[in-house]
């Protein structure tokens, strides 16, 4: 629990935003308008994001490249409302809570397609890289009744590079921490009649190790390394009046982790813990084809496309529970039709999705290994899915509404009817103030219906309801928005010893303040989150989600110079200590992360680059027992063509 200063402190902060927000709206200096991003993950149809009812994220590869971001869960930690977990430095397992809300309970699309593996029912980010990403779209709030499940938190789109100006990019880096990376990019074509984009790169780090020996006893202290290697392609034209993509993405990661209890079948004392070495080998990508056709008055697509998330994880360890391997599948078919123009507006689809996975793990009593030719058994699970949504918009004049519905029959756990209703108000020229409702849900995922000895084929799914109310405020280049937010869910998925059961009732409850300016050559920014994510049943808070998180940004161009400042500051989370038997509750202490970046313009198009990561040399915990990266001091060069 925090002391009663720091509880006030929060609130005096909030208070204080707000006037500024309203001093803000005051103030009327002579802006240029920008133009404003065109978004579709917020209503599944393409409008302006100043129009989008949700609240709605957009992070432009401008900004990606403006403020070096080579890792995306770094960079999504950034935003308002996201925080991450990450069990060790780069490429290790890394949970992303969105509004308080878990992994399994965000949905991640990429170009469309569902990254969430249907084994785990999260995606894997642990290794991705942000180098083949134009541009990301992060809509907070409960958005099932557009996409299906997974989406109780939100939704987070990533979109990668479609062409657009011709040319070529290289980009090198080193530094601290063993850190080397290489990516290249060309784009050839322009307009729609042909573009095709190639992206490949590789990374790696060898910075820390991933647990803490003095937390966690019997782990091996040696460096973990990560080792990334990503690409990305999309060919896009035209045909007889038919625009048609085709895309793949993927990405291939091995990195070190640590066991320091490892509760395998090997009972010989000559291989002590703590040198012990694992290695998680982990694929992830996703390949697409869509089709579309415009009208005067609508727009028909087509979309095809498969995903998948394969790992597995190797210990030196004889007969290790360590050792297993995860292979899934996620392949869509979707039609949709969306209306074109002002006015009313009108979307709706149809979908066909098939999962299919297989997991092998060790078990020692219901299926013994085979000792002769070293392999676990495998076990396979598969599901079919098929949707339908509509949905129906105002997005112009003194009042906007958005109201959308959709339905998902499972073939595994049953039916699920979600919807969503939202309303604008331009009370004054440059205010809106916003309201909505929407429910959602999360189907089961593999692990939880069907994972040997661990798991119950009985479960239903988790259902959840929220309300938000928002008011945003925009003139020219200066944007402000405050949303708060409560969101409830039921028939929480929750282990009752190493069984998963429906038991628990969930809540999380909070607002999001950010501001952003840009004055020509001076960019900067501020957002602010107040979470409170608990059990319900148990009133415990849920772990490793910090209450309060606080971010500031800063950006100057002068000259050939470019720099950046930002500071973040994230407030005190809950977890547990697994060493004693029972685990005892700690508190993971609260943190300030400062980052530095500069680039200077050697000739045309030739930049030299440096960043400071953790600026400060910051010690903090995103988990309990696991190192987190030091300061790091990385150089490079980028040269276009």
């Amino acid at each position: 629990m925090f002391p009663r200063t720091l509880v006030r402190a929060p609130r005096r902060a909030l208070a204080i935003a707000c006037a500024s927000l309203l001093l803000a709206g005051a103030a009327r200096p002579q802006q240029v308008a920008e133009v404003p991003p065109v978004i579709v993950t917020a209503a599944r149809l393409a409008q302006p994001l100043d129009e989008a009812l949700p609240s709605t994220t957009v992070i432009p590869r401008e900004r990606i490249l403006e403020e070096q971001a080579g890792d995306l869960a770094e960079l999504l930690s950034r935003q308002a409302g996201v925080q991450i977990s990450r069990l060790g430095g780069q490429g290790s397992q890394t949970s992303l809570f969105l509004r308080g809300a878990d992994s399994n309970q965000v949905l991640v699309l990429v170009d469309g397609m569902r990254l969430n593996s249907p084994l785990s029912g999260a995606a894997s980010l642990g290794g991705l890289s942000t180098a083949s990403i134009d541009r990301i779209e992060i809509v907070r709030g409960n958005l099932s009744s557009l996409y299906g499940s997974e989406a109780i938190g939100g939704v987070i789109q990533v979109f990668t590079r479609d062409g657009g100006k011709p040319g070529a990019q290289v980009l090198a880096e080193a530094g601290g921490g063993r850190t080397l990376s290489a990516d290249a990019d060309l784009a050839v074509g322009e307009g729609a009649a042909f573009r095709f984009n190639v992206s490949a790169g590789e990374r790696q780090q060898k910075a820390v190790s991933a647990m803490n020996p003095a937390e966690n006893p019997g782990a091996n202290p040696g460096l973990d390394g990560n080792h990334e290697r990503h690409g990305a392609l999309r060919v896009a034209g035209g045909l007889d009046g038919v625009s048609l993509s085709a895309w793949a993405w993927g990405s291939h990661s091995e990195t070190g982790w640590d066991d320091n209890f490892d509760a395998s079948g090997n009972f010989l004392l000559f291989y002590p813990p703590d040198t012990a070495t694992r290695t998680e080998r982990s694929d992830v990508g996703v390949f697409g084809f869509s089709a579309a056709k415009e009208t005067s008055r609508a727009k028909f697509s087509l979309e095809a496309g498969t995903s998948r998330d394969d790992s597995s994880n190797v210990s030196s360890i004889p007969l290790s529970y360590d050792t297993n391997s995860f292979r899934s599948r996620s392949s869509r078919l979707a039609l949709s039709a969306t209306t074109l123009g002002p006015g009313l507006r009108w979307t709706g689809g149809l979908e066909a999705l098939y999962q299919d996975g297989t997991a092998s793990v060790l078990q020692i009593v219901t299926a013994p290994v085979d000792l002769v030719s070293g392999s676990y058994p495998l076990t396979g699970f598969d599901r079919r899915v098929e949707s339908a949504w509509a949905g129906a918009g105002k997005y112009d004049g003194t009042w906007e509404w958005q109201a959308n519905l959709r339905h998902d029959r499972y073939s595994d756990v049953g039916s699920a009817t979600t919807g969503l209703a939202g309303a604008g108000w331009h009370f004054l020229p440059d205010w809106k103030a916003t309201l909505q409702w929407s429910d959602a849900f999360r189907a089961p995922s593999f692990n939880d219906l069907y994972y040997p000895g661990f798991s119950n084929p009985s479960l239903r799914p988790e259902r959840a309801r929220s309300a938000e109310a928002g008011i945003r405020w925009s003139r020219g280049t200066m944007s402000a928005s405050l949303a708060v937010y409560r969101n409830r869910t039921s028939d929480l998925i929750q282990a009752r010893g190493n069984i998963p059961v429906n038991v628990a009732r969930g809540a999380s409850d909070g607002f999001e303040l950010s501001a952003e300016r840009s004055d020509g050559a001076l960019r900067w920014g501020a957002n602010l989150s107040q979470v409170r994510a608990r059990n319900l049943d148990t009133g415990a808070e849920l772990l490793r989600r910090a209450r309060w998180q606080a971010q500031a940004h800063a950006n100057l161009r002068h000259g050939r110079w470019d720099a950046g400042l930002e500071v973040a500051r994230t407030s005190a989370r809950d977890d547990f200590n697994f060493n004693p038997f029972p685990a005892v509750p700690v508190s993971l202490a609260p943190y300030t992360l400062a980052r530095l970046t500069a680039q200077y313009e050697v000739v045309r198009d030739v930049r030299l680059r440096l960043r400071a990561e953790n600026l400060t040399n910051a010690h903090y915990e995103l988990a309990y027992g696991y190192n987190t990266l030091p300061r790091e001091i990385i150089a490079g060069v980028e040269a276009r063509w």
